[in-house]
């Protein structure tokens, strides 16, 4: 490689450098041919059986560079990034950042023998100079899924993908496949990371407000008998439209003992419309709007449905909710899981939050050993141009199609349970994989049914009708009352009050060492009044002091969780900052991506302190003799 190109990748990516020098031993350029265009530069010649190939023009690859980038002219001023597919010999990419100097760019390249001779024949010290993030080398399909999870982690900007041509015919296949999984990737991200920016404060802050709830309530997966469910049949309810088909099966189910049913977000509504009282409702969506779903419930005064809700659940709903509940702990909630332990000496378990209450109820009905579960009105998809079950309106979103989603409404088809193509949307799809992807790996062994007439094709489950269910396999009673067969929480009290305890004394801790990383960072804003050894000794400083932070307790169960997104920016940013030669940079790096997150956390400490000490007084009211406990 040129001297100058190992000198760049040592000091920009490390990393790469030293996997270059190790693959250079293994590469085998028989295929591959370095030789001088009509105009004097470099290409690249491929022998590929029997034919020869360019990667650049064996003319003039500065003017197909050229030719190349005024395709894109049009679309440019519509994106903050560029992610060329394909350096080659990095001509394309030059001539980009020519025309388009302030624009940030990444290069993934899918075949290392390339890149390396791109290394030996031509200076990528030219690119430096510009707005370059990454250069991501496919070494091996690790080498990809890093690529996927660090680009996509870090992505905020609106990417337009530039493919060398030439790659699309040499790497054809390849070059669709990356296409198809970026394009996947990208949209299953940005739905994970919006979902997470808008609840990560809200989870920690319901499952603070939550935990009065939790510690007197029973816990559906320790405080019943495992044979009151083991084997037993159960339906999870869902709010699609094939529901109101059921009705009069579900009615008969219930009359009968036949089956324990389980309602499932919005199907609560619908099948009190319809005289069908669940055997319990299932909850768990951390938004103020959940409360909504039970207005029906309040307003007409009923109080005897049992609701099994996840501890992060929206607080509003528990505070409004008329009849019993029942708890499990969600993974989300960080403060339940520190603070709880069994009198067994046991953690209690956890179900872990799922993108859809489908998936987590399966998932709950699993550990609890119900089979087989049965699904209906999880039609996830339109049918009959309906959105939910007849039973169900709310003023945010009609029972019926929107005007825009039948203007969509064939462009995303799926197969349904008679192997027809049905109108989706993005979301069914999505929560539908997710069920798929569940089933596939944690409920192999277990039996699931989709009753759901005219529903969407769940693989993993098979298609029979809940008459045929009846008929065939739903015939003896099996149910009991919920209610009946629990016990009280088994929960160590002493425990907890040792681990309130803990909180209440580092949460000082806490705030001393965000304000002192934050006294520091603020230091760092103005390099040019710093030497060198005042830059090496604040950055020894705040690496103390941040590690530090990171072993608070109160900082793991509270701030942490509240900014886990902001969180993921700074970690992608660790090695940068690490290998980074020019200390006023490294500055200003740590003051632009540890501020920001730091700033966040203070916020975060402001918020949350006066309610957790307001939920120690609480927890005190309602747990016998909690502040009369010593701390161990």
């Amino acid at each position: 490689m040129l001297i100058e190109n190992v000198d760049f990748l040592r000091n920009n990516f490390p990393e790469l450098r030293n996997k270059l020098l190790r693959y250079q031993e293994m590469i085998s350029a028989k295929e591959l041919e370095i030789v001088q265009s009509k105009i004097g530069v470099p290409t690249l010649k491929i022998n590929r059986n029997g034919m020869e190939q360019y990667v650049h023009s064996k003319y003039d690859p500065l003017r197909e560079a050229i030719e190349i980038v005024n395709k894109y002219d049009n679309e440019v001023s519509s994106y903050d990034h560029v992610l060329f597919y394909g350096a080659g010999f990095g001509y394309h990419i030059e001539e980009f950042l020519r025309r388009y100097p302030n624009l940030n760019f990444s290069i993934y390249e899918p075949d290392p023998k390339i890149f390396y001779l791109w290394m030996c024949s031509r200076e990528i010290i030219n690119l430096s100079s510009y707005h370059l993030k990454n250069i991501f080398v496919e070494f091996d399909a690790s080498s990809k899924e890093d690529f996927f999870n660090y680009f996509l982690g870090d992505l905020k900007e609106k990417v337009l993908l530039v493919c060398l041509p030439s790659y699309e015919r040499l790497f054809s296949e390849d070059y669709e496949c990356f296409v198809k999984e970026l394009q996947e990737r990208t949209k299953k991200f940005r739905s994970n990371f919006h979902t997470n920016v808008a609840y990560q404060r809200r989870w920690v802050i319901n499952s603070l407000l939550n935990f009065t709830h939790v510690i007197v309530t029973p816990n559906i997966l320790h405080d019943y008998p495992y044979a009151l469910f083991e084997n037993k049949p159960a339906i999870i309810a869902a709010a699609g439209p094939s529901l109101e088909e059921e009705k009069e099966n579900l009615r008969y189910i219930k009359e009968n003992k036949l089956a324990y049913i389980f309602a499932v977000g919005s199907a609560i509504n619908a099948l009190i419309e319809y005289g069908v009282k669940p055997d319990a409702v299932v909850s768990y969506d951390p938004s103020e709007r959940n409360q909504a779903v039970f207005a029906k419930m309040i307003e007409k005064k009923i109080d005897d449905i049992p609701l099994i809700f996840g501890s992060s659940i929206g607080y509003e709903t528990l505070q409004k909710y008329p009849g019993p509940k029942i708890h499990m702990i969600t993974s989300q909630d960080t403060f339940a899981s520190y603070c709880l332990r069994l009198e067994n000496l046991e953690q209690p378990k956890v179900v872990f939050d799922a993108p859809s209450i489908a998936v987590l109820t399966i998932q709950l009905l699993g550990e609890l050993g119900f089979e087989p579960i049965i699904l209906v009105g999880q039609n996830l998809a339109y049918k009959d141009n309906k959105y939910y079950s007849s039973g169900i309106e709310y003023g945010f979103r009609p029972s019926e199609m929107t005007n825009k989603e039948r203007e969509n409404v064939n462009k995303l088809l799926v197969r349904d349970v008679y192997g027809n193509m049905i109108p989706s949307n993005t979301s069914w799809i999505m929560a539908r994989e997710q069920i798929e992807l569940y089933l596939k790996t944690f409920m192999k062994e277990k039996e699931v049914i989709n009753s759901t007439k005219g529903g969407a094709h769940i693989e993993g489950t098979v298609f029979q009708t809940l008459e045929e269910l009846i008929t065939e396999r739903l015939n003896k009673r099996v149910v009991q009352d919920i209610l009946e067969q629990v016990t009280d929480n088994q929960y160590d009290v002493q425990y907890l009050q040792n681990k309130v305890n803990e909180l209440m004394i580092e949460r000082l801790e806490c705030k001393e060492f965000i304000n002192k990383c934050l006294k520091i960072i603020n230091k760092l804003k103005n390099t040019s009044e710093l030497k060198d050894d005042q830059l090496n000794d604040l950055f020894y400083r705040f690496d103390r002091t941040w590690k530090r932070l990171q072993k608070n307790h109160f900082y793991k169960v509270f701030i942490q969780p509240m900014n886990r997104m902001y969180l993921e920016v700074v970690k992608r940013h660790i090695d940068e900052i690490k290998y980074e030669r020019y200390l006023s940079t490294k500055a200003q790096k740590v003051y632009r991506f540890f501020g920001n997150y730091l700033y966040y956390c203070f916020e975060s400490y402001q918020l949350i302190e006066d309610l957790f000490i307001k939920v120690k007084d609480e927890i005190g009211e309602v747990v016998p003799n909690f502040n009369k406990l010593s701390r161990n």
